[in-house]
C-alpha cells in the first residue's frame, strides 16, 4: 500500500510539474470560454425558448474539448518512453500493477477536476452573456446531478481511453493520432459495417452518455467501462511481459 501511495504521488508530480499540463488546461478553458460566452452568448441569434439550452451548452463543451483534456493522459505515459525515463518508474515499485493504478488515479483526478470546471463554466458564461444582452431565457429544466455525472464521466472517459491507447501503443505521435482519428474516421467507417452495433464502439458509447441515442446513458457508460477494463488489463500484461527486464 505504501508503494502504491508513493507511485500515485509520483504521477501527480509528473502531471503538475510539466508545462504542457497547464497549456492543455488553458487551451481547453479558452475554447470553452470563447464559444459559450461570445459565440453562444453575445453573437447568438436564438431561439431562446429551449428549456434545455444551458444543459446543452455543458454537454457540448465537454464533447468539444474532451479530446484536448485527454492529451495530458497521453503525455503522462509516452513522455517516459520518449525521454527514456520509464526505467525509473519501473524500478521504483516492485509491482507493475501499482504503475497502472497510479497513472489511472492521477489522470482521473486531473480529468474530473478540469471536466467539472468546464461543465460549470459553459452554462454560466452563456447565461451571463445573454443576461448582459438583456435576453431572457425560458425556465431551464434539467436534473443537475444527472447532467453532472454524465459530463464528468465523459471527460473522464476521453482521458482514460487516451491513457489506455498510449499504454498499448507506447508511441507519442501514434497515440495522439489514435486519439483524434479513431472517433472521427475509424469508428464512422466501422459503423457502416456494424450498423446498430456500432453504438457499442468505445467513442460512440461515450457520446451516448451525453446524448442518448440507440443506447441509454447508463448502457453507454457500462460499455465504456468494459472497453477500459479489457484495455488496461492488456496494458498491464504488456508491462509485466514486454518490460520484464
Amino acid at each position: 500500500m505504501k508503494q502504491l501511495q508513493q507511485a500515485i504521488k509520483a504521477e501527480f508530480r509528473k502531471i503538475f510539474t510539466v508545462r504542457s499540463t497547464y497549456v492543455v488546461a488553458a487551451i481547453a478553458i479558452a475554447i470553452v470560454a470563447f464559444f459559450t460566452f461570445y459565440v453562444e452568448g453575445f453573437k447568438s441569434t436564438g431561439p431562446y425558448n429551449n428549456p434545455g439550452m444551458l444543459a446543452g451548452e455543458a454537454t457540448s463543451a465537454v464533447t468539444a474539448v474532451g479530446g484536448i483534456i485527454a492529451i495530458v493522459g497521453v503525455l503522462l505515459f509516452t513522455h517516459e518512453y520518449r525521454y527514456n525515463t520509464i526505467m525509473y518508474t519501473l524500478i521504483s515499485t516492485r509491482r507493475r500493477s501499482n504503475i497502472v493504478i497510479a497513472k489511472i488515479v492521477a489522470v482521473s483526478a486531473f480529468a474530473l477536476f478540469l471536466g467539472l470546471i468546464i461543465s460549470l463554466l459553459a452554462p454560466l458564461l452563456t447565461a451571463l452573456a445573454l443576461q448582459l444582452r438583456g435576453v431572457d431565457l425560458v425556465h431551464q429544466v434539467f436534473s443537475p446531478l444527472d447532467l453532472l455525472w454524465r459530463c464528468l464521466f465523459t471527460a473522464w472517459g476521453f482521458s482514460m481511453i487516451a491513457l489506455m491507447f498510449s499504454m498499448l501503443l507506447r508511441h507519442q505521435v501514434a497515440s495522439i493520432v489514435a486519439l483524434f482519428i479513431l472517433p472521427s474516421t475509424v469508428e464512422p467507417l466501422l459503423g457502416t459495417l456494424l450498423k446498430n452495433n456500432a453504438s457499442y464502439l468505445p467513442y460512440n458509447a461515450l457520446v451516448a452518455v451525453l446524448s442518448e441515442q440507440r443506447i441509454s446513458h447508463v448502457a453507454g457508460a457500462v460499455t465504456v467501462l468494459v472497453w477500459l477494463t479489457v484495455g488496461f488489463i492488456a496494458a498491464w500484461q504488456l508491462l509485466l511481459r514486454r518490460d520484464a527486464n
